[in-house]
């Protein structure tokens, strides 16, 4: 791990990502840069960590251990995603170990200095409810060995209406899938009329065939 000094290079990586979309205020006061080389611990499994960390760059997997003490991938991220939320901001043991996939970048935000700025944050407190309270509702489809469309469809077909509601970047961290997939799979499923798009919202036409998609019972393409 390496804490990169450079306030014109976060100034830029916040500007150029959703960090204004998630919270009350201005993450270049509370945030430094965090570089980890491939095959690096981000987070570590039963560890509390002194930071909440923002990937802004690489991939990192989530590896379990499995009852034999063997480690298992059970999910990837990549591009923005918060990592070990729950854990990190309660000051809880993390429930997997978060490697470096790739070369990544992070910011970070020194929870011994901002924890309580961050809970106070009732915007930043939304968002990471939202993320919670969608993890707990998607865990019957995302597993990470089902290919993303599956977890996608499975995702749609349960949404409640058919405006979507939350960000691509939420979505893209509840089915434990890249935000470049995500986007690419939501590209193929409007080009199908399974979605319509309408400026920065989707809307749900055809709730049939994303759950034949999310059963396997059919293709998209």
């Amino acid at each position: 791990m390496k804490n990169i000094e450079d306030k014109a290079l976060l100034a830029k990586i916040v500007a150029g990502k959703p960090f204004h979309d998630i919270a009350g205020f201005d993450f270049n006061e509370v945030s430094t840069l965090f570089y980890f080389d491939k095959g690096e611990s981000i987070l570590t499994y039963n560890k509390p960590s002194d930071y909440l960390y923002f990937l802004v760059k690489g991939k990192v997997a989530i590896v379990s251990q499995t009852s034999s003490c063997n480690d298992q991938s059970v999910g990837t991220f990549m591009d923005f995603a918060v990592l070990g939320e729950a854990g990190a901001l309660w000051n809880s043991m993390p429930t997997a170990t978060v490697k470096a996939w790739s070369s990544c970048l992070t910011v970070a935000v020194d929870l011994r200095l901002y924890r309580d700025r961050l809970l106070n944050d009732v915007k930043f407190l939304r968002y990471i409810a939202k993320i919670l309270a969608a993890k707990i509702i998607a865990i019957p489809y995302s597993n990470a060995s089902n290919p993303v469309e599956i977890r996608l469809a499975a995702y749609l077909a349960s949404v409640n209406g058919n405006e979507l509601n939350q960000s691509l970047v939420e979505i893209s961290q509840i089915i434990n899938a890249s935000y470049r997939h995500l986007m690419r799979i939501m590209k193929e499923f409007t080009d199908q009329e399974l979605l319509r798009k309408d400026g920065k919202h989707y809307y749900i036409l055809n709730r049939t065939a994303l759950n034949r998609i999310a059963q396997g019972e059919a293709v998209y393409r």
